[in-house]
């Protein structure tokens, strides 16, 4: 994990007191419990904003995000390898962050 600054929007200087989160750990992909789909009424598993390589799972996340133990293990903060969102720019594809507060 690292801080890095954030910059204006010309990229010509960095913001004051401003950072941003890089996570660099990852848990690997959720596990199939989790439910994802366009949304509670259309949750079909042929998601059509599913990747069909399996990078993206769905459009969004519909149920509570399943993980096995061990990916945790030792990690405070991580990323799911997982990208949940849209193909196209309308709503851009991104991961999870898991923050873990369970006791090793």
């Amino acid at each position: 994990m690292e801080y890095r600054p954030v910059r204006t929007l010309d990229g010509q200087s960095e913001i004051q007191y401003w950072y941003q989160l890089v996570v660099k750990n990852r848990v690997g992909p959720c596990l199939t419990e989790t439910s994802f789909g366009f949304d509670p009424l259309y949750t079909s598993s042929k998601d059509s904003k599913a990747c069909p390589l399996g990078h993206t799972r769905g459009l969004n996340l519909l149920s509570e995000l399943y993980l096995h133990e061990k990916q945790l293990k030792g990690l405070d903060i991580a990323m799911t390898t997982d990208y949940i969102g849209g193909i196209a720019a309308i709503q851009a594809k991104r991961r999870k962050c898991i923050f873990n507060i369970m006791k090793d």
